[in-house]
């Protein structure tokens, strides 16, 4: 096989078939390889502006396991730009279980010291970033022991 990348600035060698891009703008790459016929074939690799202001993100998972190995053992929230947090866990009875407003806070399922059981839990979180907006996610989420 013969391997030939166009354009090649960007590119780590522009003969194997595997380079490393690091182009400075988004860039169509077309890849010619040769054995008895010349196949075509093309990629973009995306450039974004990192001088943007980025979006504001807000993760929540849906399920979580706290049995105390190191992993997924706390209900949290993730994300960017989060000047502010204010989460409340319920339970199907509507019944609330815990509440946290630090960012780095979540529910470790127990409730008043104890265990709750496996099932689904219901949370209402609103966060504020740190351009102002604010953001209100409701849901359910799985305990799994």
């Amino acid at each position: 096989y013969t391997y030939q990348w166009l354009p090649a600035t960007g590119l780590s060698n522009d003969t194997i078939g595997d380079p490393w891009a690091h182009p400075t703008q988004t860039t169509t790459y077309y890849l010619h390889l040769n054995k008895y016929l010349e196949t075509i074939d093309s990629i973009t690799v995306f450039v974004k502006d990192c001088s943007e202001q980025p979006a504001n993100e807000l993760i929540i998972i849906n399920a979580f396991t706290p049995n105390n190995d190191g992993v997924n053992d706390v209900f949290n929230i993730k994300g960017s730009h989060i000047k502010e947090i204010n989460a409340t866990i319920f339970n199907r009875w509507g019944q609330e279980l815990y509440t946290w407003d630090e960012i780095t806070g979540g529910w470790n399922g127990k409730y008043k010291g104890k265990e709750v059981s496996a099932g689904t839990y219901f949370y209402v979180i609103t966060v504020v970033y740190n351009n102002g907006s604010i953001k209100e996610k409701k849901g359910a989420l799985e305990l799994i022991r």
